[in-house]
């Protein structure tokens, strides 16, 4: 069981104090920790990789250039907000899904600035090229900076042979405690690791000026655990700057493993407080944050979708019924098989159509089994899922914040049996009356669709998610920062 696995990966990190673990001056742990556990837990269930490489990489255009070096006008900001390349496009600009709604309230009462992390130059399979032009206001990137940073790497190997040697044995025998405790092989990975805490060593500097030269009172930062982020959040903690992550998916019992420590003690790299959801979408559980530093303030990108009319599908036939599968790229291979088997015994009745939904993390590869008449694949990132979700019959998934998001919508959702993720979502969801249907094999789904299903009540949905999320966010921010602008003290 996961929970199970967790458990144990947490136990070895306190009991081999993997936190102090240090090398050239450097206490690294926190700073590669989210994606040395995902590679771990991948290996040890032998689960698909959490992205793929992406081909949309592009080369420095001058929209990005121009945005690439900074000014007096981008000094002593009150808000500096670090967001990710995920965007969609709205119109003919490209809406980032994590920071742009939060930006568009707080540049009301602060000034504010964004970075997106880098995309052009950074070798994580997850990166897309920035989508261009953004819809985002005084936005900025730093991939000239990580240019630089590849060019520093190479020299480093080269002028600094002892060094690099010490960082390489210290991976090297990490990864061997891990190895001889789990039973993997995670040789493939080392170099990676070894480079980032090259990149660390190297950039602190860089990015401490940057910064400094910003000087915000106060950062939003989406949780991924990136290097660029990781290493921003640690120089913040440094000088002593709040640090606010705004939850991005779901903390149930037993994942996301980096949001979950037996002790926080050697963290080098930690944001401050955590802007939730809502009560029913966090799990306090082993969680890196105190339960004082959590604020229940709501979902701004989602109740501005609620409120959006959407038109129908271009997909959708009128007198169908859409029965929506959410993947999520370590279970797409589980998910595709099931989506199959369903399609195979509904084929008999053509009311029914399957939509399969692929996660952005997916969007190379290709389910062969899915090529079905009955079965419709959606890959495009731009199309939103909660297009679909509005005009869906059913929605079915395992682990992913969008079948929560899909509930708020009032769709009635089905959740998969699956040892990977089912269990902590089941004790997230197990208090609906109706509407929400758990570990339901595949017959008595299908009795379930071809019956009377029942929609999620509105007083059950409310708890997912805490209204008027502006307020909430203003709120609590001037409870850390204060309600005076910069100019205004």
């Amino acid at each position: 069981m996961k929970e199970e696995i967790i458990d144990s990966i947490l136990r070895f990190e306190e009991q081999n104090k993997i936190n102090e673990r240090e090398v050239c001056g450097l206490k690294y742990w926190s700073l590669i920790r989210t994606f040395v556990l995902n590679d771990l837990i991948t290996e040890i269930k032998q689960l698909s990789h959490l992205c793929d490489a992406s081909q949309k990489r592009k080369k420095l255009n001058l929209y990005i250039l121009k945005r690439s070096f900074f000014n007096k006008k981008d000094i002593n900001k009150d808000i500096l907000l670090i967001t990710d390349t995920r965007r969609i496009l709205q119109g003919k600009k490209y809406e980032s899904v994590f920071t742009d709604e939060l930006e568009k309230i707080l540049r009301e009462k602060y000034s504010t600035i964004t970075l997106e992390e880098p995309s052009w130059v950074d070798k994580n399979p997850i990166r897309q090229a920035h989508p261009t032009p953004a819809l985002t206001e005084n936005l900025k990137y730093v991939d000239v900076y990580e240019i630089k940073a590849l060019i520093i790497k190479r020299l480093f190997k080269i002028f600094r042979k002892k060094q690099t040697k010490l960082i390489r044995n210290e991976i090297d025998n990490l990864f061997k405690l891990m190895e001889e405790k789990f039973k993997v092989n995670l040789s493939s990975i080392r170099d990676q690791y070894s480079d980032d805490l090259i990149y660390f060593l190297t950039m602190r500097k860089t990015y401490t000026r940057l910064i400094k030269k910003i000087n915000p009172r106060c950062v939003f930062i989406y949780f991924r655990g990136f290097k660029f982020k990781a290493l921003a959040t640690s120089i913040l903690n440094e000088l002593g700057i709040k640090v606010i992550e705004v939850q991005h998916g779901t903390i149930v019992e037993d994942d996301p493993i980096a949001r979950k420590t037996y002790s926080t003690i050697g963290w080098t790299s930690k944001p401050d407080y955590l802007f939730a959801f809502g009560e029913k979408q966090v799990n306090e559980k082993n969680l890196i944050y105190t339960r004082e530093n959590i604020k229940y303030v709501g979902n701004l990108f989602l109740e501005k979708k609620l409120e959006q009319e959407y038109m129908c599908p271009t997909e959708f036939i009128q007198g169908k019924k859409y029965i929506l599968i959410i993947s999520q790229s370590v279970i797409g291979e589980y998910l595709s098989k099931f989506a199959v088997e369903l399609a195979k015994k509904l084929e008999s009745n053509n009311e029914y159509v399957i939509v399969f939904k692929y996660h952005p993390n997916e969007a190379g590869r290709n389910y062969e089994n899915l090529e079905r008449n009955n079965i419709i694949q959606i890959r495009d990132s731009n199309k939103e899922i909660y297009q679909y979700q509005k005009y869906a019959y059913a929605q079915i998934g395992v682990f992913s914040t969008a079948l929560y998001e899909g509930i708020s919508f009032g769709l009635p959702t089905f959740v998969l049996k699956n040892p990977i993720g089912t269990n902590g979502t089941i004790k997230m969801l197990e208090y609906f009356k109706k509407g929400v249907y758990l570990e339901k094999n595949i017959n008595q789904i299908i009795e379930l669709i071809e019956g009377n299903l029942e929609k999620p009540e509105k007083e059950d949905i409310e708890l997912l998610w805490k209204t008027n999320a502006k307020d909430n966010f203003i709120t609590e921010l001037e409870k850390i920062i204060g309600n005076k602008a910069y100019g205004k003290l």
